[in-house]
């Protein structure tokens, strides 16, 4: 399984999917091919991360 097909999963997921998507997803380095990630519980656990952290950086700087 890819992270492409990974289930919908709270807010801070989606936000991590749509910045990996939009920003890593086809980069060298970080396809899905080279990184051999195959658990999606594991992909579920970056992209809720990687969200938590953008939505905790934007709230720092006084945005909603």
């Amino acid at each position: 399984m890819s992270y492409h097909d990974l289930p919908k999963g709270n807010a801070d997921r989606e936000l991590g999917r749509k910045i990996y998507m939009d920003v890593l997803d086809d980069r060298r380095g970080f396809r899905y091919d080279q990184l051999g990630i195959e658990d999606p519980e594991i992909w579920a656990e970056i992209f809720e991360e990687m969200g938590k952290v953008a939505r905790e950086a934007i709230t720092e700087r006084g945005q909603p």
